[in-house]
């Protein structure tokens, strides 16, 4: 920018509405004006590369596409772009003479109220949380779909990005950051990639790639007491944006856990995944958490190598790097934890056939509640087929589980995963597998099974029929069952994944899970 440009835009007099006092901070992109009760930001002629505001064409183009970007998270924040003019004497803020700038206007507002200083100042409340998850999920639902054909956000350009991450950190590794640890993430982000790479590729092809934020940072977030504006997406660089929306909404999970923030992590998780119909997206999201860590461990490394930069700063920033770098381990390798799984659902709705077809696919171990319950009952408690009677008495039930989660739980710590098929009708049963995870530090994934209920009653006719399934529910049994399934809370609905049983079962979905159940 101009010296001259810049003295006149820091005098009040500039502005048509001449503001009391005006102040200025830079980033490293921009020039930021603020003269209340409005914020001016001006763009600087730079190149990097990633971004290119090197002449005024380019800087016009990319600061209207900063206003229009902006607006679909928070309208009435970004208000207009204002041409900035100079007549042969002075400049002016949209007045005569030839455009030289342009300025991005926007209304200022209390920084105490961005998420960031809520936080550090304990501010943040769990109202704000729960906004803030259907703010998000109603974001990424009606963001636009990103054509596939382009390839932004798919699995090629994902790998991209993670080696070139890695790239850039290697001249740290061995320095600051310790080799081993490098080592460790780019195996374990490497490794997750190709194990699933099927699982990103379904992720492009069912148009989950799509136009988000791309900076979600804490400090990107404002509570007002009837709006949350969230601003300063990427614009200059479709590939930072045109991204999946579990990367989108993994940089404020990884940023609320490198924050200390777990409690508001699992709130803001919860509440998203109830409203949003992404059952996929859970599995991914400790691995962009992770590759954002990764990102912000580089962008620490650079500053901490840049001789220009004082050296408090720098060792501020060889700090940071680790820091980040050790999260990102941490997310990686949570995908190495033992997994607890349920094969959830009413009588006939084809679950241990689930549970079957993914200790096929991949040689988890499954335990099955009527094998347990015919095992543990003889003589006159075994009498099948009858709803709270026999075997099936609240108490008899009771024991059947509790059998159950002691061999999960003995499975668990031996580091292996392991498979429960049950019905799981009572809350207290589940409540006991969200305890036996915990306690095990497990990852607990529920498979909820549904089927016809024509198809259920032809099932169970049949079965009874042949005599060759251990269980005795009949169709009765089943419409017991489906007036007293409420649903699988308390687990939350990241943790359920829906599996469709009518008609012939499809492997395709078995197939994309079973990596995670495999030592």
């Amino acid at each position: 920018m101009d010296e001259k440009l810049r003295e006149q835009m820091l005098t009040p007099g500039f502005y048509p509405h001449v503001p009391a006092s005006v102040t200025e901070y830079q980033t490293h992109i921009s020039h930021v004006f603020i003269a209340p009760p409005y914020v001016y930001k001006v763009k600087k002629p730079v190149d990097f590369g990633f971004l290119n505001f090197t002449n005024l064409a380019r800087r016009r183009f990319f600061t209207h596409r900063e206003l229009y970007l902006n607006s679909r998270f928070s309208p009435g924040l970004y208000l207009d772009v204002l041409p900035i003019t100079f007549d042969g004497r002075a400049y002016h803020l949209d007045g005569g003479g030839d455009v030289v700038e342009y300025a991005l206007r926007m209304r200022r507002f209390n920084d105490e109220n961005t998420m960031k200083k809520l936080i550090a100042s304990g501010g943040l409340s769990e109202g704000q949380i729960d906004r803030l998850s259907k703010k998000l999920s109603a974001i990424h639902q009606g963001a636009h779909r990103v054509n596939p054909v382009r390839g932004l956000g798919a699995f090629t350009s994902v790998k991209f990005d993670c080696e070139e991450n890695f790239d850039q950190l290697s001249p740290f590794a061995g320095d600051f950051i310790e080799e081993s640890l490098w080592r460790d993430v780019k195996e374990g982000t490497l490794g997750f990639l190709e194990r699933h790479r099927a699982l990103f590729e379904l992720r492009s092809g069912h148009g989950f790639i799509r136009d988000c934020h791309g900076d979600l940072h804490t400090e990107h977030i404002i509570f007002e007491e009837k709006e949350i504006y969230i601003f300063d997406c990427i614009e200059f660089n479709e590939r930072f944006r045109y991204i999946d929306t579990m990367s989108d909404f993994a940089f404020l999970m990884m940023e609320l856990a490198f924050l200390g923030q777990q409690a508001s992590a699992d709130r803001l998780e919860k509440g998203y995944f109830d409203l949003t119909a992404d059952k996929w997206g859970p599995f991914l999201l400790n691995f962009y958490a992770c590759y954002r860590a990764t990102v912000r461990s580089k962008v620490h490394a650079f500053t901490a190598g840049d001789d220009h930069v004082p050296e408090s700063q720098r060792e501020t920033s060889r700090q940071l790097s680790v820091k980040y770098l050790d999260l990102a381990n941490r997310l990686i390798q949570a995908y190495q934890r033992p997994a607890l799984v349920l094969t959830m659902g009413l009588s006939g709705t084809g679950k241990t056939m689930v549970a079957k077809k993914l200790k096929t696919l991949s040689g988890i171990r499954v335990l099955h509640s009527d094998v347990i319950r015919k095992n543990l009952f003889q003589g006159p408690d075994a009498r099948a087929g009858q709803w709270n009677d026999g075997m099936y008495r609240p108490e008899n039930k009771a024991r059947v589980y509790e059998k159950m989660f002691e061999e999960a739980e003995n499975s668990l710590k031996g580091g292996d995963s392991i498979c429960l098929d049950a019905s799981f009708l009572d809350p207290l049963q589940r409540e006991m597998a969200v305890k036996t995870a915990e306690q095990q530090q497990a990852a607990l994934i529920v498979l909820l099974c549904q089927c016809d209920e024509a198809e259920v009653r032809e099932h169970l006719r049949v079965r009874k029929e042949t005599g060759e399934d251990p269980s005795d529910a009949d169709f009765s049994i089943y419409l017991k069952q489906k007036a007293a399934f409420t649903g699988p809370a308390p687990i939350p609905a990241s943790r359920v994944f829906s599996v469709d049983t009518s008609g012939q079962i499809s492997e395709e979905e078995l197939e994309l899970l079973a990596p995670f159940f495999k030592g």
